[in-house]
């Protein structure tokens, strides 16, 4: 099951509390030195602490769920491309960038945690909304985006975290399958 492991999850949060934090710090160098960097552990991550414990199998997604994350991704950049483009426009429409990007993040968490059966992407979810609220309540404006991308990226990290600590205690590396 996905999100069994929790690495997947805990590498999301991770990237997403420093993506929103590092904007917040005005750090976009710090930001794609740390994804880089992601992108090039992970993989050994997953070889040397999830494979010895579980084997290597890695399943074909069905055609309309590749069509649907497709869709988010669209709509998540569409959203990023419109922030970039329009930060200092539409001042009067400012203070709906935090909430419009907690609700789209609680849309694509509701959708994972139904389609995938992992009900605390439904806790995430929620509190997507309320990082989303408070932000509009204290007029965040464009930075309010932010802020809910690092406050759901901390929370699924650590949530992520806690996933992997139960995986790696309750799954032994399997005997004859790795040296």
């Amino acid at each position: 099951m996905w999100s069994a492991n929790g690495i997947d999850e805990l590498t999301v949060g991770l990237l997403m509390s420093v993506i929103g934090g590092g904007l917040l710090l005005i750090a976009p160098y710090f930001i794609l030195v740390c994804a880089l960097a992601v992108g090039l552990t992970l993989k050994k991550v997953k070889a040397r602490l999830i494979f010895p414990r579980t084997g290597y199998v890695v399943f074909r997604p069905a055609p309309s769920r590749i069509w649907i994350f497709v869709a988010f991704q669209g709509l998540a950049a569409a959203m990023s491309v419109g922030t970039v483009y329009w930060r200092s426009g539409w001042p009067d429409l400012s203070r709906a960038w935090g909430p419009g990007f907690g609700f789209v993040f609680a849309v694509i968490l509701l959708w994972g945690g139904v389609a995938y059966r992992l009900p605390h992407f439904l806790w995430l979810a929620g509190l997507s909304l309320l990082l989303g609220a408070v932000t509009f309540a204290a007029r965040a404006k464009i930075d309010g985006v932010l802020w809910v991308m690092a406050g759901v990226g901390v929370a699924m990290a650590l949530d992520g975290a806690l996933r992997m600590k139960r995986f790696l205690r309750t799954h032994p590396v399997l005997e004859g399958q790795h040296g």
